[in-house]
């Protein structure tokens, strides 16, 4: 018998093969508060995003911190042709992004990208490398 790595409970039969519940239910008991969590909870991309541009097109990952720096590439790509425009003042498609250029939007996704996995590594030390 295996069991949920999230909350520890036992896996439903015919799901033992699975590291979380979910195929059949959420987890009985609320995530513990660990990196797996915080990835689970930072996981759900708004199927929104833009995430193509003029010849273009990305596939998201599923992984919203990942995703949200594809939507901000893409963004710029549909704002401007070229990117030597990337600098120009130019307001963000979506809400998602933040900034006052193309090149701000994508920074700011890769950097509160990075902050969010420095937290997530800083309280978990078993993931340092």
């Amino acid at each position: 018998m295996s069991n949920c790595e999230l909350c520890g409970k036992p896996m439903p039969e015919g799901e033992e093969m699975f590291k979380y519940h979910g195929y059949s239910g959420p987890c009985p008991v609320e995530p513990a508060d660990t990196a797996e969590a915080k990835v689970l909870e930072l996981a759900a991309t708004d199927p929104e995003w833009r995430m193509d541009a003029y010849h273009y097109e990305f596939k998201g990952t599923g992984i919203a911190l990942i995703d949200r720096i594809l939507s901000a590439v893409a963004c710029a790509g549909k704002a401007y042709h070229h990117t030597c425009d990337w600098r120009d003042m130019c307001p963000a498609y979506d809400d998602h992004l933040r900034g006052n250029s193309p090149q701000e939007w994508i920074e700011n996704a890769a950097e509160d990208a990075a902050k969010e996995l420095r937290a997530m590594l800083d309280a978990s030390p078993e993931y340092r490398p």
